[in-house]
């Protein structure tokens, strides 16, 4: 009886013990699934965006949204969205952009990739990476790397449907690797603050198009414009342009009248409509891609423009007669075919 008893009491024990053992590993692995959380916030969005997810399909995507790791984003024209990961890096996304994001670790051991498909991304990197951590954007053709840094990644395609990278670092240094036809990857290229590089390829070739140069914040969007003023307001140095600068090319590629143009007397106003054959004017040509300004060209008044050697799209075509003489500024729309 006794021993009965004493065998009753020990798988009571043993019974006892394997709970507590599952609720204890159990905690565990929600402390360690808590742990490895990387937010990923959408904490600003205008016009619509979509989110597709695997194994939920696609839904409209909403400011105050948690992302998941693996998740696609796709920013539909004349909108914008700005994403927020672990509170120290954000991402801005210009319209008719498409991306997913790869982010894995913890906050203090972080490694995020941003796959860009098409259009442009801005990235902010408030504070230094650890050095177990790692931030990177990928194109089709190249792979950029960082530790803290803000800079753009902007995806263009000529009429051939022949892919180009542009790399601009507004502050800090990103390396830069080329990603050739077969899949291997060439050796890390700095790009300092104030530089920018292009990368064109196709099915045979990867090439950089130039050695890091000067970056034309002309060829910016005006999203992106105005994300630089904001940060120049909260003290970051944004390289190879100052505050004066940007402001007033912001007032220009918004269409603005300077004061002086305003008070222009109209007796030379009327001189310069009568004769245009003499026009020493130089005039804004703006290259525009649905309602988004993708470059600008400044010509003197009678020569004609220039059809930019990048296109918004793979087909397509500039709705504009490249013989016509510039007389006044003009604005040039991209039209899909």
């Amino acid at each position: 009886m006794k021993k009965a008893t004493l065998l009753k009491m020990i798988a009571i024990f043993v019974g006892a013990a394997a709970v507590i053992t599952g609720i204890l590993l159990a905690v565990f692995h929600f402390s360690k699934s808590a742990d490895s959380y990387r937010s990923i916030l959408i904490y600003e969005l205008e016009g619509r965006a979509d989110i597709e997810r695997k194994g939920t399909g696609t839904f409209a995507a909403a400011e105050n949204l948690y992302l998941e790791s693996g998740d696609r984003i796709m920013v539909l024209a004349e909108s914008f969205m700005r994403l927020k990961l672990d509170d120290d890096k954000y991402i801005m996304v210009e319209e008719n952009s498409t991306l997913s994001i790869a982010a894995a670790g913890t906050k203090e051991d972080s490694r995020t990739t941003i796959h860009l498909e098409q259009g442009a991304i801005t990235n902010e990197i408030q504070n230094s990476l650890s050095p177990d951590s790692m931030y990177e954007v990928t194109t089709p053709n190249s792979v950029m790397a960082v530790r803290g840094t803000t800079f753009r990644v902007e995806i263009l395609y000529d009429k051939d449907g022949e892919v180009y990278s542009k790399l601009s670092t507004f502050e800090g240094k990103v390396v830069c690797r080329l990603i050739y036809p077969d899949g291997t990857m060439d050796e890390e290229v700095p790009v300092d603050a104030g530089k920018e590089v292009i990368i064109h390829s196709n099915q045979d070739l990867t090439e950089y198009l130039t050695d890091p140069s000067d970056i034309n914040y002309e060829d910016l969007s005006l999203e992106t414009l105005y994300l630089l003023q904001e940060l120049m307001e909260n003290g970051t140095q944004i390289a190879g342009i100052d505050r004066e600068e940007l402001d007033e090319l912001i007032h220009r590629l918004e269409g603005n009248e300077s004061p002086e143009d305003s008070e222009e007397p109209e007796d030379t106003q009327q001189a310069e409509n009568t004769d245009a054959s003499a026009n020493t004017q130089t005039y804004t040509v703006t290259f525009v891609y649905q309602g988004a300004v993708f470059g600008t060209q400044s010509v003197q008044g009678g020569e004609n423009a220039v059809r930019p050697r990048l296109s918004p799209t793979a087909s397509g075509t500039w709705d504009f007669d490249f013989s016509t003489a510039i007389n006044s500024d003009t604005t040039i729309e991209w039209k899909t075919n």
